[in-house]
């Protein structure tokens, strides 16, 4: 007669740690598979990142250039700014200058004829108007003797004297 054998649980044989490494590798090629796409999605997640804040600084930078008035910025300079100065205006046209100076500026004087009296000396009646730079002052000098001390006294307190 034949016999019956069983291999295996009668056997000696460890079944468990059979069933499990069987498992295990059958498993191993799907879960390195899944472990490597999440490293890829990972990767693609921080290029997408930096890529991010790339443009982010790029169009900060940017923002400053939006308007025309960006591009059409001017700036006047001087080697020595206690001698001369300039500015630049939007119209003002791009380009290296020169500036000499062939005299300088004197100061501007108007004299009348000489009193002997000094300033006790009688002059005239009348309505005098000073102008400097497009301001304006009128000292009125009332009849009777007005003296050049007179004079000096209203042009003096005249509202409106530069």
């Amino acid at each position: 007669m034949a016999g019956i054998t069983a291999s295996g649980l009668g056997s000696g044989l460890d079944v468990n740690a059979l069933v499990g490494q069987l498992v295990a590798s059958e498993r191993a090629p799907q879960e390195a598979r899944i472990k490597r796409r999440e490293t890829q999605i990972d990767s693609r997640l921080t290029a997408t990142g930096t890529l991010r804040g790339a443009l982010s600084t790029l169009q900060g930078s940017l923002s400053t250039l939006k308007t025309e008035a960006a591009f059409q910025a001017r700036k006047a300079t001087s080697a020595d700014a206690t001698v001369f100065s300039a500015t630049a205006g939007a119209s003002s046209v791009a380009g290296t200058y020169g500036v000499e100076v062939r005299e300088l500026a004197s100061a501007h004087k108007l004299a009348s004829q000489a009193y002997a009296g000094g300033s006790s000396a009688v002059v005239g009646t009348g309505t005098l108007t000073f102008t400097q730079g497009g301001s304006s002052f009128s000292v009125t000098l009332a009849e009777g003797a007005a003296t050049l001390g007179d004079l000096r006294g209203a042009i003096n307190r005249a509202t409106g004297n530069t």
